[in-house]
């Protein structure tokens, strides 16, 4: 994170990507959760959300509340007007709305209650 913000060292995103990369391949250790939200972050960010999906999925999977929480937004608020995006899947944004709640996630809360209320929730 410090490649990427310029912290104590110099900016370097491709650095930082690497190395992420490197901590996603090992899945028996925790960071490589993280490392997986942190590269699905850097994905979404590039204007890839295939890939940014992915990414989260791992990390969700292994029990990360805001890769959760990203991963059912993508689902909940998928298609955009041009046709871009993820494909909308409410019950696959319910399940990991869900999960994110369990971990304490207002806003996957706030989110979910929408969905049962059929409203759209703020942007």
């Amino acid at each position: 994170v410090r490649l990427l913000q310029g912290d104590s060292v110099p900016k370097d995103v491709q650095k930082m990507q690497f190395w992420l990369t490197q901590a996603s391949k090992h899945d028996d250790h925790p960071a490589a959760a993280q490392a997986h939200a942190l590269l699905g972050g850097l994905a979404e960010s590039d204007k890839k959300p295939f890939i940014a999906i992915q990414h989260f999925r791992k990390a969700a999977d292994a029990g990360v509340r805001q890769a959760q929480f990203k991963v059912a937004l993508m689902h909940h608020q998928a298609r955009k007007p041009d046709g871009t995006g993820i494909q909308t899947d409410v019950y696959t944004a319910i399940q990991y709305y869900s999960m994110a709640v369990a971990q304490g996630s207002r806003a996957a809360e706030y989110n979910l209650l929408h969905i049962k209320l059929g409203t759209q929730p703020a942007p």
